[in-house]
């Protein structure tokens, strides 16, 4: 009688084992959803607005900031950034003002994170002649 017992107490401990687990894989889905949807959220929220008249990268890279999360980084030999520059945009995502600030502009931009690099645009290494 004891070993049914014992039987009967160690399937229901594997029961209880098994739907703790799965509420605790439940959860981690849950929390990977919310996170996605914040993340999707966030890039969906930074809306850019700008009207400028003759002013400098510098003063328009610096409302950029004032408007969103992201923090440009560059070097002073890759952009001069007090060329004059005019744009207007209107809820406009970052990467649709940031090729209009810089088109025709020899720079390639990566945006990892919160942080914008500008950095001069790689050229493409010359073939090497076949012999």
């Amino acid at each position: 009688m004891e070993s049914n017992h014992k039987t009967y107490i160690g399937s229901v401990s594997k029961k209880v084992i098994a739907i703790i687990l799965r509420f605790k894989l439940l959860i981690v889905f849950i929390f990977i959803g919310i996170s996605t949807v914040n993340a999707a959220d966030r890039i969906s929220i930074n809306k850019i607005n700008l009207k400028f008249e003759n002013a400098t990268i510098k003063s328009i890279l610096s409302s950029i900031e004032n408007q969103t999360d992201y923090i440009f980084i560059y070097n002073s030999d890759v952009i001069n950034s007090n060329k004059k520059k005019s744009i207007t945009t209107k809820d406009a995502s970052i990467e649709n003002v940031l090729d209009i600030l810089f088109k025709g502009m020899d720079v390639e931009l990566k945006i990892d994170g919160r942080q914008v690099y500008i950095v001069n645009k790689s050229k493409p290494l010359p073939e090497k002649p076949t012999l």
